[in-house]
């Protein structure tokens, strides 16, 4: 139909939930209230979790019978009737030093790879989906002691290459996790470890998950907060403001100035507007 991998993949997704749904039914008619019922369902189920997720069931399953009518395979669609739910934006968030230690001492000790992902997001700001799945050994330039992450146009969410310093902590923690494996190897392969076989697309976002359960959490930390913690670590610790704007791969400091107000640094560009020397 013309979908994106990504999009093709999320659609199966959703599509495997609700005919799971539908063969279990007694009655397995297809009616204009099906879609409501299966949302119905789903928001009862604990491992859905917000409405943001039943809208996005709601959107992507209304969109593919829409397809299908098109096409004259069906001639109406059991989510037409159904309504957006209401959803509670969450602020992102990023771990404080405490909770930074916690994690820490849980994961690095329980999933030594997703240790080295979420040091990734940390230090280098590397997305942890498209952009992370996709690195590949060979995309540690090394040099010497100098050794960065080249992340190409492809895989990128700007479409721009991209060539990211990794600090030394990062580096070793990488030195031993890749040594021994070919170069064309995902970084983040299955079984936990370098392989052909990149890692599943939800597997490391569930696994991270497992311990931000565990920690009981409030809504707004995520698998995304490293890459924020890394932000707000690095402007903290004296890094200037063009120089994480531009590893963060922001089109301006007006992004990035956003960005910190997001995560609750409401005052960073008046810093640079009273501080910035005069001539």
């Amino acid at each position: 139909m013309g979908k994106k991998k990504k999009t093709i993949w999320g659609y199966h997704s959703k599509l495997r939930q609700f005919f799971g749904w539908y063969r279990s039914q007694k009655n397995r008619e297809l009616t204009v209230q099906s879609g409501s019922k299966f949302l119905q369902w789903l928001s009862q189920k604990p491992s859905i979790g917000s409405n943001s997720t039943i809208n996005d069931y709601r959107r992507d399953l209304k969109s593919f019978f829409n397809e299908l009518i098109e096409h004259g395979y069906i001639s109406f669609n059991p989510f037409a009737v159904t309504r957006k739910l209401r959803e509670t934006v969450s602020t992102n968030t990023w771990f404080r030093p405490d909770v930074q230690q916690q994690l820490k001492e849980m994961i690095s000790n329980k999933d030594p790879q997703l240790w080295i992902v979420c040091m990734v997001q940390f230090y280098c700001f590397i997305r942890p989906g498209g952009e992370m799945r996709s690195l590949r050994i060979n995309n540690i330039l090394r040099d010497g002691s100098d050794w960065r992450f080249q992340i190409d146009g492809v895989n990128a969410k700007t479409g721009c290459y991209r060539y990211i310093p990794i600090p030394t902590p990062l580096k070793q923690l990488l030195e031993p996790y890749i040594n021994g494996y070919p170069s064309h190897y995902f970084l983040f392969g299955k079984n936990r470890q370098p392989s052909a076989e990149q890692v599943g697309t939800n597997s490391l976002y569930n696994r991270h998950k497992y311990f931000l359960q565990l920690l009981k959490l409030p809504v707004g930390y995520t698998f995304y907060s490293w890459k924020n913690t890394g932000a707000v670590m690095m402007l903290k610790c004296g890094m200037s403001f063009k120089n994480v704007s531009m590893l963060m791969g922001h089109t301006s400091i007006e992004t990035t100035d956003e960005y910190f107000k997001s995560l609750g640094i409401n005052d960073v560009l008046e810093d640079i507007r009273h501080q910035y020397p005069t001539i």
